[in-house]
């Protein structure tokens, strides 16, 4: 994990692909705070995600970016997560088991 991730108040996230497995191009160590999907093209383009995003020059009009991966596509999944834990107004969670 590289800075500013590895700051001690930051919140670390690292990339997973479609099995759950670290992807090659996340960012890894003890600083992690959780993993969401991120994609893994290196698996093929069926193991990117699936993007809604305007289309170009547009304000209104959706598009779709398959296959995409990276870091950035698992931010909503983290914002998500973040979101339900605030709404149970839990300052310190206890740590997830995850299987």
């Amino acid at each position: 994990m590289s800075y500013p991730a590895a700051y001690r108040d930051a919140f670390a996230v690292s990339a997973v692909g479609p099995q759950g497995r670290l992807a090659p191009y996340s960012s890894f160590g003890p600083e992690v705070a959780i993993a969401a999907p991120g994609g893994d093209k290196s698996q093929g383009e069926e193991a990117g995600v699936l993007q809604q995003t305007l289309a170009d020059g547009s304000t209104t009009e959706a598009a779709f970016l398959v296959g995409s991966r990276g870091p950035s596509m698992a931010t909503p999944h983290v914002a998500g997560a973040a979101a339900l834990v605030m709404s149970l107004e839990c300052p310190r969670p206890p740590p997830l088991k995850v299987s």
